[in-house]
């Protein structure tokens, strides 16, 4: 069964889906965006890396652990959300995706930085360092 679009909010802006408030040291470093909670999951967060992916590609699961290790290391500074573009294709086309993975760094839904492909963890801390 999917999570209701109200679950994957509620965890992003720090309330669990049974209603309890969770810390911010609580807070997931990693959220499952989907087509329906990704407006909501990006507005009502700070500083976030949004990692557009699928999981037949190479570049992207490559990627996938430096982004949740730079989520890890900033946890409370940043959260990182992905959305499978398989599973989730309106989001992409909406935004102009036309490569993977592609990272969009966001605050409170405006994006601060763009860029596509699989790039070395220093090239990741250069992109996202000036927001934190």
């Amino acid at each position: 069964m999917q999570p209701a679009p109200d679950d994957e909010f509620n965890l992003s802006v720090g309330v669990d889906p049974a209603g309890g408030v969770v810390a911010p040291s609580e807070q997931p470093l990693v959220l499952e965006l989907s087509d329906d909670s990704f407006d909501s999951a990006v507005m009502n967060n700070g500083l976030m890396l949004v990692d557009f992916w699928a999981p037949w590609c190479s570049p992207c699961i490559a990627l996938t652990p430096l982004l949740e290790e730079i989520a890890r290391d900033n946890a409370g500074k940043v959260v990182l959300g992905k959305l499978n573009i398989d599973e989730n294709p309106v989001t992409p086309s909406k935004l102009g995706v036309q490569g993977i993975p592609t990272i969009f760094i966001t605050r409170k839904g405006e994006v601060l930085d763009c860029f596509v492909g699989a790039i070395p963890k220093a090239d990741l801390m250069r992109r996202v360092s000036p927001f934190l």
